[in-house]
């Protein structure tokens, strides 16, 4: 993941917390966990200003600590991509007859 791929990923994370207008971002799964999502997007806005928006010597530790950093950015977006998906998957299944429905 680039540094704009972890700033696409944090769009995200703030249209979850702040998006109000959209029927699926308000869904009571998704808003119980606006919290996390605020937390994750704060920390991540700090590392960033840390690893990225501040000047640094090339160093090899802060290059690995950087490596690190969008690797567990990528992690997190894949959890929370996981999660939207779920709770996608959980309202389309709702209005889908069951076996009982059918006979």
């Amino acid at each position: 993941m680039t540094y704009a791929g972890i700033q696409m990923f944090m769009e995200k994370l703030n249209q979850l917390i702040n998006c109000y207008d959209i029927p699926f971002i308000n869904n009571p799964a998704i808003i119980i966990q606006r919290p996390q999502f605020q937390l994750l997007y704060q920390e991540l806005g700090s590392m960033m200003q840390i690893l990225f928006i501040n000047q640094h010597q090339d160093h090899e530790k802060l290059n690995d600590l950087k490596r690190r950093f969008t690797n567990a950015a990528e992690e997190e977006q894949y959890i929370v991509d996981l999660f939207l998906s779920s709770v996608h998957i959980r309202n389309t299944t709702e209005d889908f007859p069951t076996p009982g429905d059918l006979k």
